[in-house]
């Protein structure tokens, strides 16, 4: 997670908290231009609520590493094997709605040997264009083994050696982990700004609310994004700044720190070389 990610987390929760108020207010990331601030805020109803970051952060690392999330794609793209043994022929069937980045694979078994080809597919694939591909790369490396043919979404697999092969065809797809390698206490600044008093302290009293609320449960505001690491707002100070009144502003200014986690990104991809267990014997004639 960046700073600004978890400066996203504290506008979601300020957004939510001001809801109810008429006209909804302005959350934005950033410092208002005077120009904006007189042409729509100043004497008027509207209120912008900005965060800024005045960029000073320190290390606050006090864990050790931890996954803190995985995210994993699910696979599309089926298939399925007419037969767990191939004594002359078996056929892989494909199926489903592909995704980018499925795979499937044919996995043969002989003694305690293992060969394994595989496909992957693009954005455009389908079935048949799979089968396809996975027959040619079944014919590239496996060719000592056994033959492969396409028709329509159907490889059909013909052994040329003298032994009996296991085989299966498993499918799958990709997937990201998140690590939190360290944690980061940043500062934060919020300010309200309205055009009257009256509309600052009405907006002003529902960020505060909240920011209260959130030091009653340790700053805490769940976790966030997709590597789902947490994001601790918590309040320091506050005041009342009147510099432009006599502009029609009325500015409540907040001051607080933000802790967030800071993550390595690892990418997964899926098995699909393995065989499943066989037991018992086959009579060949």
């Amino acid at each position: 997670m960046f700073a600004r990610d978890a400066y996203n987390v504290l506008q979601s929760q300020l957004e939510s908290a001001v809801a109810t108020i008429t006209p909804l207010p302005s959350v934005f990331n950033g410092w208002p231009t005077e120009q904006a601030l007189l042409n729509q805020v100043a004497k008027s109803s509207n209120t912008f609520i900005s965060l800024y970051d005045p960029g000073f952060s320190r290390d606050d690392s006090r864990f050790l590493l931890f996954t803190a999330n995985e995210v994993t794609t699910q696979a599309g793209i089926t298939s399925a094997v007419s037969l767990p043994l191939l004594v002359d022929t078996v056929t892989v069937t494909l199926g489903g709605t592909i995704v980018t980045n499925d795979a499937v694979s044919v996995v043969l078994g002989k003694g305690q040997e293992i060969e394994t080809a595989t496909a992957s597919a693009g954005a455009t694939d389908t079935p048949t264009t799979m089968a396809t591909k996975l027959a040619s790369a079944v014919n590239t490396d496996l060719a000592s083994w056994v033959s492969a043919s396409a028709s329509g979404s159907v490889v059909t697999l013909t052994n040329i050696t003298a032994s009996v092969l296991r085989v299966a065809s498993n499918v799958g797809n990709v997937g990201s982990r998140y690590t939190e390698v360290g944690r980061v206490v940043r500062d934060a600044q919020i300010d309200v700004w309205a055009g009257s008093d009256a509309q600052r302290v009405a907006v002003a009293r529902l960020v505060e609310g909240e920011l209260v609320s959130l030091d009653s449960h340790f700053g805490a505001q769940g976790l966030s994004g997709s590597d789902e690491t947490w994001v601790r707002i918590r309040r320091m100070s506050d005041r009342f700044i009147d510099d432009d009144v006599n502009r029609g502003l009325y500015r409540w200014c907040f001051r607080g720190t933000l802790e967030y986690g800071q993550t390595a990104e690892e990418s997964l991809w899926s098995v699909l070389s393995f065989l499943p267990s066989f037991t018992g014997s086959v009579a060949v004639s």
